[in-house]
């Protein structure tokens, strides 16, 4: 019998079927993009298969959660979703029927191996918007190098040039 997304509802007693896993908003599995004014339950669905594919985060995903970066970036890794999730039924609060995350985790915990960036060198985001700020983003942690090392922000790497001290003598 193949893997499958059951609801799980939240009652005193109750207790999960044997082979199944929570993937409900407050464990490690949640969906980071939640449905709110500006994005419906089909549109936070479509998200986060995208971004389980890419392991980035489109500028345009970005509203009223300032929470989104910091959930997407300690997202678990496709090895890891593999590890965790292959074979087992997957309990969420979503209505049968509906869009849930759960279905782009099904599909990659119990699908062919793909090649994924499993955390990019570059940064979940590019925050060159003006408006970026007005939600509580903060500038990228990483930045891409040329030669695909990541440093911290903090720090850059620039050419140094030599420097000639004048007040010496020359020989």
């Amino acid at each position: 019998m193949s893997p499958k997304r059951i609801r799980w509802t939240r009652f005193v007693g109750a207790s999960l079927p044997p082979n199944t896993s929570l993937i409900t908003r407050s464990t490690r599995y949640g969906n980071p993009f939640p449905v709110c004014e500006h994005r419906s339950q089909q549109q936070a669905v479509d998200q986060f298969g995208a971004f389980l594919a890419t392991r980035v985060v489109d500028p345009a995903w970005l509203c009223c959660d300032r929470d989104i970066l910091r959930r997407a970036e300690r997202y678990p890794t496709a090895q890891q979703i593999r590890r965790d999730l292959a074979g087992r039924d997957l309990a969420c609060a979503c209505q049968p029927g509906t869009p849930c995350h759960g279905d782009p985790l099904l599909a990659l915990a119990n699908g062919p191996p793909t090649v994924t960036a499993s955390r990019p060198a570059r940064p979940l985001i590019d925050l060159d918007l003006g408006h970026a700020h007005q939600y509580g983003y903060r500038q990228p942690r990483y930045i891409p190098t040329d030669d695909g090392e990541a440093l911290p922000a903090d720090q850059t790497r620039t050419e140094q040039e030599p420097t000639w001290d004048t007040d010496q003598p020359t020989e």
